[in-house]
This record gives structure tokens, C-alpha cells and sequence, in this order.
């Protein structure tokens, strides 16, 4: 529920965009054995975070294999 405008979050189509998301990066062919995904030494994984204006916010970084 966003508390700000008492409206439930799917008024942001946010699901469609996880799904949308997850389609162009290929989530469905994913391994999804936990530490399955490997590039030499290197653990591979896949993530994602959702935040909104009044969250804590701290810095992030992201790879495109």
C-alpha cells in the first residue's frame, strides 16, 4: 500500500514491469540451483529492488553479461 496516497502498489503497474523485466533478461532460462551460476571463479545471479521516494536508498551497481 502506498501510504502516501493510499493506493495499492499495482495502481503503479509494477508486477507487469517484473514481468516485462524478467522477460528481456531472460529470467525463465536462469539455473535456479542456489550458486549454479558461474563465470570462471566468479558466482553469477540475477536481482532486483524496488524503492519508493520515502525508502532508504544506498548505492547500487549492476553487469551486463
Amino acid at each position: 500500500m502506498d501510504q502516501n496516497e493510499d493506493k495499492p502498489f499495482s495502481s503503479k503497474a509494477l508486477k507487469d514491469c517484473y514481468y516485462r523485466g524478467a522477460e528481456r533478461f531472460g529470467w525463465s532460462k536462469r539455473k535456479p540451483e542456489p550458486r549454479s551460476m558461474r563465470e570462471g571463479r566468479e558466482l553469477v545471479g540475477y536481482g532486483m529492488a524496488t524503492g519508493i521516494w520515502e525508502a532508504l536508498r544506498v548505492p547500487s551497481s549492476a553487469e551486463r553479461a
